[in-house]
C-alpha cells in the first residue's frame, strides 16, 4: 500500500527541525512505496524546495493561532492531498496537534503522539516538578512571568545561570545585565514566561526514544555531542551505549506511559555525579537520521505504531556511527516561491 505522510518542521536551517532527517529516515526503510509532503510554517523553509524528498508542501498557520486554525487547515490539506499518517516534529506545535488528534484520526490521519497532559508535564516550565514526583534529578529552575522579578530571581539562584525560552533557545548569564538582555531577546520571540536555570558543568548525553503509550520503551538510541554550533546545538555526534542514560529514559517512559517519541537531553554533572535531566522534548530530535545507520530506524517504527502494525522493539543498535549535518542549496523556481505566498502550497508530482 503507498503511503501518504506529511511532516512537519522542514526547516533545515543553522539550527535545524527534526523534519528533513524524518523525511530522509522513512525514505531509507519504504523508497517509492510513500509520497512525503512537507508541512511548513514559513513559505522560505529549505524543505520545502527539496523535489527529490517532498511531493509537495503545504503552509500552516503559526502555531500560536491556536487549534482551530491548525484543524481548518488541515481539513483542506486533506481535501487535496489525503495524509495516512501525520508526524508533527517541533515543540512549539505539539500541544495544538494532541488537542485535534481526534478530529484529524475522524479525518484518516494518524498519529502516534503524547497526550495533552504529557506535554504539560515535561515542559520546561513543570520539569522540575515531574522530577520530584518521580525521583529524577533535575536543575534547579525558575519560572519568571514578569521581567521585573529577573534580578531577585537571578540573584536567588546565583551566577553562571541558563535563561532559557519556553520552548526554544537558551543563553549563558554571569551577570543580570546578559540576563536581562537575554530575556529580553528570547521574550520578543515568544512571550514571557522565562526560565532560569542552574548552570551545571559536565558531560552531556542524548537519547531519541519511543514509548508505545503503555509504559514500554520500543526505540532508544544514544547519541554523544562532539561538535557544537554557537547556540550550543549538536553538529556532530556519534551513537553510543551508556548504561545510565538508557536506564534513565526506561525510567521515564515507564512511569508517564510515555506515547510518541521523545528526546531526552542529560548532563553527568562533575559536582555530585549524578546524571541530571535538562530538557525533554516530545517529538525526534533533527539528528535522528542517525538511526538509520546505527540499524534502527525510529521514525519507521513510529510510522508502524501510528499505523497499529505489530513491531518489534528497536533497542538495539550499533555503537560508534558518525553523524555530522552539512548544508546544500537547493535550486527552485521564484515562481515555486510565489506559489507558496499566494496560495499556500507547492506541487512537484
Amino acid at each position: 500500500m503507498e503511503l501518504t505522510i506529511g511532516i512537519t518542521g522542514i526547516n533545515a536551517v543553522d539550527s535545524p527541525g527534526p523534519g528533513v532527517a524524518v523525511a530522509r529516515s522513512i525514505v531509507a526503510a519504504r523508497g517509492d512505496s510513500v509520497n512525503l509532503i512537507g508541512l511548513a510554517y514559513d513559505a522560505i523553509d529549505p524543505g520545502l524546495f527539496d523535489r527529490e524528498l517532498f511531493r509537495a508542501g503545504y503552509l500552516l498557520p503559526y502555531p500560536r493561532e491556536g487549534r482551530d486554525a491548525l484543524l481548518r487547515r488541515l481539513q483542506t490539506v486533506q481535501e487535496k492531498t489525503p495524509l495516512d499518517v501525520l508526524i508533527p516534529t517541533l515543540d512549539s506545535e505539539m500541544q495544538n496537534f494532541a488537542e485535534i488528534e481526534g478530529e484529524l484520526k475522524e479525518m484518516g490521519v494518524r498519529m502516534f503522539i503524547p497526550s495533552m497532559e504529557q506535554i504539560a508535564a515535561r515542559s520546561k516550565s513543570n520539569l522540575a516538578k515531574l522530577g520530584e514526583e518521580h525521583g529524577f534529578a533535575v536543575p534547579q529552575t525558575v519560572t519568571v512571568y514578569d521581567p521585573g522579578r529577573l534580578p531577585a530571581a537571578a540573584d536567588n539562584l546565583g551566577y553562571p545561570l541558563l535563561v532559557k525560552g519556553i520552548y526554544y533557545e537558551a543563553y549563558l548569564c554571569h551577570d543580570l545585565a546578559q540576563v536581562q538582555s537575554y530575556a529580553a531577546l528570547i521574550a520578543r520571540k515568544w512571550g514571557y514566561p522565562i526560565l532560569l536555570q542552574e548552570y551545571l558543568e559536565g558531560e552531556e548525553f542524548n537519547a531519541a526514544a519511543i514509548g508505545d503509550g503503555k509504559g514500554h520503551l520500543v526505540g532508544l538510541l544514544g547519541m554523544k555531542k562532539i561538535l557544537l554550533t554557537d547556540k550550543g546545538k549538536g553538529w556532530a555526534g556519534v551513537s553510543i551505549r551508556n548504561p545510565r542514560l538508557e536506564e534513565l529514559t526506561r525510567q521515564f517512559v515507564e512511569t508517564t506511559r510515555w506515547k510518541g517519541a521523545l528526546e531526552m537531553e542529560t548532563l553527568l554533572a562533575r559536582r555530585d555525579g549524578q546524571l541530571y535531566i535538562l530538557e525533554i522534548n516530545p517529538r525526534f530530535p533533527a539528528w535522528i537520521y542517525l538511526s538509520v545507520a546505527a540499524g534502527n530506524n525510529l521514525p519507521d517504527l513510529y510510522v508502524d505504531l501510528a499505523l497499529g502494525n505489530p513491531i518489534s522493539p528497536a533497542t538495539e543498535y550499533q555503537v560508534g556511527k558518525l553523524f555530522t549535518h552539512y548544508t546544500i542549496d537547493l535550486i527552485g523556481e521564484i515562481s515555486q516561491l510565489d506559489s507558496l505566498l499566494t496560495k499556500g502550497e507547492i506541487h512537484y508530482r
